[in-house]
């Protein structure tokens, strides 16, 4: 028999910070929020939309190509809460990449507590 462990019965549940990004704990895995951005999502400019991004593209195994097209249609806060896997499909991006990127949205949704359609409510 298979057992299952959760990654987060090995992380301290408290946020985890080093000098470069701070770690909020998640329930799947962990997600990297460079410091300085604005506590509101909804407020971030594209460069910090794309600091964000490169901040987890290791994890969400996220290359240079991909975020470029994020940068090309300048996506800020409030475009970023609202991106689903067709409309980053129909940026021009493949369907890996495009997938990983609307899990680390969902995921940042869902660290935060954030329900569909509450998105002006979502702060960091």
């Amino acid at each position: 028999m298979i057992k299952r462990v959760s990654i987060l019965d090995h992380i301290a549940t408290s946020p985890i910070e080093n000098k470069n990004f701070h770690f909020a704990p998640m329930s799947d895995n962990m997600l990297a929020i460079p410091p300085g951005l604005p506590e509101n999502v909804r407020d971030w400019k594209s460069s910090q939309v794309l600091e964000f991004f490169n901040a987890n593209s290791e994890q969400y195994d996220l290359v240079e190509q991909d975020i470029k097209m994020i940068r090309e249609n300048r996506v800020g806060g409030i475009a970023l809460l609202r991106l689903t896997t067709e409309e980053l499909r129909g940026i021009g991006l493949a369907l890996g990449p495009a997938a990983a990127i609307a899990e680390l949205i969902d995921q940042l949704k869902r660290d935060k507590g954030v329900e569909s359609g509450k998105w002006e409510e979502m702060t960091l």
